[in-house]
């Protein structure tokens, strides 16, 4: 990606600049014309431009890009941060089957460091997932827990057992994995959406 006068890419829509917090789609920029200190592009931003904030906001970008001998260049991408991936449409979106299951059981699979079963119930049916989560939980930790689930991956055997659905989980750039769970209390097989 390249910067130029006219944009920068935006890859979050909630980001800081100078200290301040800004967040999409309506950015407040009361005191962006003022604002000081900006040592270097860390992250490139695409502003859509619709209203006055958004120009504000995109204007100061580029005075900056331009002051610090920004313009025209590539911006690296730092380690850890998200790498580039083709979108989807909403319709693809929707083709994926995401539900809430209950986990009732979880059994190390024998001669894996990594990968345990998930025996999980998603109300009108039961369904193993082969999981590598062996290094992040104790077995114990997920029994009882509602996470969200991929129901419908294609299948797959795995160290002999066959994976029927995919346990959702999220990894920082510091290694530390968590297993996606509902915040409220919501009925086995619902479906994410």
């Amino acid at each position: 990606m390249t910067l130029d006068k006219k944009s920068l890419i935006l890859e979050n829509p909630i980001f800081s600049l100078d200290g301040k917090v800004f967040s999409g789609p309506s950015f407040d920029c009361s005191s962006v014309e003022g604002a000081e200190g900006w040592s270097g592009v860390e992250k490139a931003f695409e502003i859509n431009i619709r209203d006055g904030s958004h120009r504000k906001l995109n204007t100061y970008i580029r005075q900056k890009t331009v002051a610090n001998g920004m313009e025209g260049k590539r911006v690296e991408q730092k380690e850890g941060t998200p790498e580039s991936v083709s979108e989807i449409t909403f319709e693809e979106f929707m083709k994926l089957d995401l539900r809430i299951g209950k986990v009732l059981e979880v059994i190390p699979v024998t001669n894996s460091k990594k990968l345990m079963r998930v025996i999980v119930d998603f109300g009108s049916e039961k369904r193993q997932a082969v999981a590598g989560l062996m290094q992040y939980y104790k077995p114990e930790d997920l029994v009882g827990k509602k996470c969200v689930f991929l129901l419908n991956l294609k299948r797959r055997i795995m160290a002999g057992f066959e994976s029927q659905c995919m346990i959702l989980a999220a990894e920082d750039a510091g290694g530390t994995v968590a297993v996606l769970m509902p915040e409220t209390n919501v009925v086995e097989g619902s479906k994410v959406c």
